[in-house]
C-alpha cells in the first residue's frame, strides 16, 4: 500500500501555535474534518475600518472545491458559507470586491467538546476537544452553478441526500434571497486533546489525594433523538436515510468520545524504524521522517549522481544538511531527487544471512548466503511492512531544537521541535514532540583525508578523485591506473572488483604494506598492496608514498577511508554530540544523550550485527520512552562514557565492537529489556539474546566470507546456506 502524505497548510504569523503546540497539527484533512463536523461555525471579522470592535456571526458551512469536485478532504479546499444576501457580512465582502481587494479577510473557528477531563487539581482540568481556526478571505459566489452546488453541499452537510429529497431546483426568489460566500483559505491550524486525564507526579504520588479525588474523563458526545414528524408532514414513514444518519451519527460520536476518554498520554517519536515504539501500548503516536522515497537505508541503492555531495578533502562533519540533487530524466519525464547511497551495483552483504537477519524475519531460503544488495534492500522494505503509514518519505529533517515548557500543571517539560523539509522544494514546517530517535546512520559524510596536494590534483582533475560512496561499477575503470585507498571491508572488495578491469597491477594502499600479493583470489585478480600516500603532485598525475615510491599517470583515486559522524539538524545542541566526526559524544551504552536521554542514538557502533543491535537497542529505548525502564543517574551515565573513553580512547575506535564485545553488548541490553516494569504482562515487544548457534556463526563469519568471496560470482549464487559453503554446527541451538 502507498504511503500516505497528508498535506500541510503554510506556516505564519496567524496560525502558528504557540501555547499547547505538541496538541496542533497543520494537517488539511484534520483540519477539513473539524470544521465539516461541526454545526454551527463562528465567522469573525472587522465591518469598518472605523469599529474598535470586530464582529463575529454564527454560519453554517462546508469545505469543498467547485472548481475540483472529485477532491478529498485531504486536498486543498475553500470555505462555503450560507446567509442571508443583505446580511452585514455579505455587504462588507462585495465592498471589499468592488474597492479591488482580494476579498473580505474572516476568521473562521470550530470547536467539538468531547469530554470532561477531572483530575486531581482544579488547574489540571480540561476538556477533551478538537478545535480548528482557518484564515481566508471571503468573496460573494456570483456563478448561478455554483451557488446551486454550495447550497446542494451545504443542505447535504445537515443530512447526507437530503438536498436531492426536497423540492429542487430553488426557485429564483430563494437564489435571489441566498447568497453563499466562498472562502480562499490562506493559513490554518487546530488543536486535539483526546486522552486521559494529567496530573503531576507530586500529586500522582500524594496518597491522601489520590485516596479521596475521583478522577476520569466524563465522555460529551451530540445525540440526536427519534425524528418527530411536523404537524404538516404527510409522508407515513420516517425515510431510511433519515434514519439511518440518526444511528450511525451517534453512534460514531459515542465511540469516539468514549474512546478519547480511555486514550493514554500521548508520547511521540522520530526514528527510521519503529516496531518496538508501536508495540508500546503508551506511545500513541511515532511519526518517521525518511528523506529518500522509500525504506532501505544505505541499501537503497541510486544511481552515481553527478555532483558527490563531498569536498576533497574532507576531515570535518557537515554542519548543513544534504543537498538532494536530481537523476536524470527517463521517457520524458523529470527525474527524481536523490541522496546518494553508498551502495555500488556488485555489493553483496558480508554478514551470511542467518546472522544477518531480525530476530523475528527471515530471509527467503532460496536467496545466496550473502544477499546481493537489491535482495537486503527488498528485505528491508518488506520488514517495513507494518510501519509504512507512519512514515513521512521525502522528508528531510532539517534542524532539531530543545525546549522546555510548562505543564498544565506548572511542571517544567521537555520537548523537541523538529524542522523537516519536502525534498526537491522549499515547504517546511517543524512539528513538537516529546521525544526524539536518531537513527540516520553513519554512511553519508564520507571521510577524506587531508593528504598533501589532495586538493590541488582533485581540482586539476575533477573526477578523479572520488570516495567509495561515489563508486558504482567496475567497468568504469577499464584500462585505467587506479589507486584505492583503505583496506578495510569496501577497500578490499571495490579493489577486488576493478582490478580485472584496471591496469596492472591495481595499487592497494594501506597503513602497513603486506606484500605484493591480493588479499582476495589472488588469482583472478592483480592487486599489488603499497604504503600510505605522501603526497599528491598535480603535474604527470603523481603520487608519492611514504615509502619513497613513486607512481606517474595515475587515472583514478578511490578513497575507501569510512565516514564520520555527522548531524547537521543538531548544530543547535549543547552540549554537543559531534565534535571530530571520529564519534558521537555525550552518550550513555552509544545510545542515550547524557543532558536529555528522550534524545536518542541507534546503530553507531561499528563492526557488528547491525539489525540485531538496532532492534535490542530499540527495544530499551522503547521501554524508556514507555515509562517502563529507569536509567541511572545523569552521573553514572557519565562515568560509562568516561571508563569507555579511558578503554578506547576518543577516535573510532570508541564505537569499535567486533566479536565476542558485540554479543556482550546485545547479552547487557537484553538484560535491561528484560527488567522492564510489565515485562511479564505482555507488554511491548519482546527481544532475543543470540543462541549458541548464532555465536557460533558470528565468531566463524570471517572464515565464511573468505572462503565463499573467493569464488566466482555463479559459484556464489549456489551457496545459500553454512553447509553449502562447507562449514557445520555440531552442537545445540539454546
Amino acid at each position: 500500500m502507498a504511503p500516505k502524505h497528508n498535506l500541510q497548510y503554510p506556516k505564519g504569523p496567524q496560525n502558528t501555535l504557540n501555547r499547547y503546540s505538541d496538541r496542533g497539527t497543520y494537517d488539511l484533512e484534520t483540519i477539513h474534518k473539524i470544521v465539516n463536523n461541526t454545526h454551527v461555525l463562528h465567522v469573525s471579522f472587522q465591518p469598518d475600518p472605523s469599529d474598535p470592535f470586530p464582529a463575529i456571526l454564527p454560519m453554517i458551512g462546508q469545505m469543498g472545491s467547485f472548481a475540483r469536485p472529485s477532491s478529498s478532504i485531504s486536498d486543498p479546499l475553500d470555505c462555503y458559507l450560507h446567509g442571508y444576501v443583505s446580511s452585514r457580512v455579505m455587504n462588507v465582502s462585495r465592498a471589499a470586491i468592488a474597492a479591488g481587494k482580494p476579498g473580505l479577510p474572516v476568521c473562521i473557528a470550530a470547536s467539538k467538546v468531547d469530554g470532561l477531563v477531572l483530575s486531581l487539581t482544579p488547574n489540571s482540568h480540561s476538556y477533551n476537544y478538537r478545535s480548528a481556526v482557518l484564515f481566508g478571505y471571503a468573496t460573494p459566489v456570483t456563478d448561478a452553478e455554483e451557488k446551486v452546488w454550495a447550497m446542494e453541499m451545504i443542505t447535504n452537510s445537515v443530512v447526507p441526500q437530503r438536498y436531492e429529497n426536497t423540492r429542487v431546483p430553488p426557485i429564483p426568489a430563494e437564489m435571489q434571497s441566498t447568497q453563499i460566500l466562498r472562502v480562499t483559505i490562506d493559513s490554518a491550524s487546530s488543536k486535539v486533546r483526546d486522552w486521559i486525564p494529567s496530573d503531576s507526579a507530586e500529586d500522582m504520588g500524594n496518597k491522601e489525594v489520590v485516596d479521596k479525588v475521583w478522577v476520569g474523563v466524563v465522555p460529551v458526545y451530540e445525540t440526536y433523538g427519534e425524528p418527530i414528524p411536523s404537524p404538516l408532514n404527510k409522508v407515513e414513514k420516517v425515510p431510511e436515510y433519515v434514519e439511518e444518519f440518526v444511528k450511525e451519527s451517534n453512534s460514531e460520536s459515542l465511540a469516539y468520545s468514549t474512546a478519547a476518554g480511555k486514550k493514554p498520554l500521548p508520547v511521540k517519536a522520530k526514528i527510521d524504524h519503529d516496531e518496538y515504539l508501536t508495540a508500546e501500548k503508551s506511545i500513541s503516536e511515532v511519526t518517521i521522517y525518511e528523506q529518500r522515497g522509500s525504506p532501505g537505508g544505505v541499501w537503497n541503492a541510486t544511481p552515481s549522481l553527478t555532483s558527490p555531495s563531498y569536498s576533497v578533502p574532507q576531515t570535518v562533519p557537515d554542519t548543513t544538511p544534504s543537498v538532494p540533487q536530481k537523476g536524470d530524466a527517463k521517457d520524458g519525464e523529470e527525474g527524481f531527487w536523490e541522496f546518494q547511497s553508498a551502495v555500488y551495483d556488485y555489493l553483496e552483504a558480508n554478514i551470511p544471512k542467518p546472522l544477518m537477519k531480525y530476530t523475528d524475519f527471515e530471509f527467503q531460503d532460496d536467496l545466496p548466503l550473502f544477499p546481493a544488495h537489491v535482495a537486503v534492500n527488498e528485505y528491508l522494505d518488506a520488514y517495513a511492512d507494518g510501519i509504512r503509514d507512519d512514515i513521512r518519505f521525502k522528508t528531510q529533517v532539517i534542524d532539531v531544537q530543545l525546549h522546555r515548557n510548562k505543564t498544565e500543571e506548572g511542571e517544567e517539560a521537555t520537548v523537541w521541535h523538529v524542522k523537516s523539509k519536502a525534498v526537491g522544494t522549499d515547504e517546511e514546517e517543524t512539528a513538537v514532540f516529546d521525544s526524539v530517535v536518531v537513527a540516520n546512520g553513519h554512511y553519508d559524510c564520507a571521510f577524506i583525508p587531508n593528504i598533501k596536494g589532495v586538493g590541488d590534483w582533485h581540482r586539476a582533475y575533477p573526477g578523479s578523485i572520488i570516495h567509495s560512496k561515489n563508486y558504482k561499477r567496475p567497468e568504469n575503470y577499464d584500462g585505467k591506473k587506479v589507486v584505492v585507498v583503505g583496506a578495510g571491508v569496501s577497500g578490499i572488495d571495490i579493489a577486488n572488483q576493478v582490478a580485472p578491469h584496471a591496469q596492472y597491477p591495481l595499487l592497494l594502499s594501506r597503513r602497513a604494506a603486506k606484500g605484493s600479493s591480493s588479499p582476495l583470489a589472488p588469482e583472478k585478480t592483480s592487486i599489488e598492496d603499497v604504503s600510505e600516500i605522501d603526497e599528491f603532485v598535480a603535474d604527470n598525475r603523481t603520487i608519492r608514498f611514504i615509502d619513497g615510491r613513486i607512481e606517474t599517470g595515475v587515472d583514478a583515486v578511490i578513497f575507501c577511508t569510512g565516514y564520520l559522524y555527522s548531524y547537521p539538524f543538531l548544530q543547535n545542541l549543547e552540549p554537543a554530540v559531534v565534535s571530530t566526526g571520529n564519534r558521537t559524544e555525550n552518550l550513555y551504552l552509544h545510545m542515550f544523550y547524557h543532558e536529555e536521554p528522550t534524545l536518542s542514538f541507534l546503530s553507531l557502533p561499528i563492526r557488528i550485527v547491525p539489525f540485531i543491535i538496532a532492534e535490542v537497542q530499540g527495544a530499551l529505548v522503547a521501554r524508556f520512552l514507555a515509562g517502563r525502564f529507569a536509567l541511572p543517574p545523569v552521573s553514572e551515565r557519565k562515568e560509562w562514557e568516561e571508563r569507555h573513553l579511558e578503554e578506547k580512547g576518543s577516535g573510532k575506535e570508541f564505537h569499535f565492537m567486533g566479536f565476542p564485545e558485540d554479543a556482550h553488548y546485545i547479552d547487557q541490553l537484553v538484560g535491561m529489556v528484560e527488567t522492564a516494569d510489565g515485562e511479564d504482562d505482555g507488554l511491548g515487544k519482546k527481544t532475543k539474546r543470540w543462541d549458541r548457534k548464532a555465536l557460533w556463526i558470528r565468531e566463524i563469519s570471517g572464515k565464511v566470507v573468505a572462503a565463499v568471496r573467493g569464488l566466482d560470482p555463479e559459484a556464489r549464487e549456489k551457496i545459500k546456506t553454512l553447509e553449502d559453503a562447507g562449514f557445520y554446527y555440531e552442537g545445540d541451538d539454546v
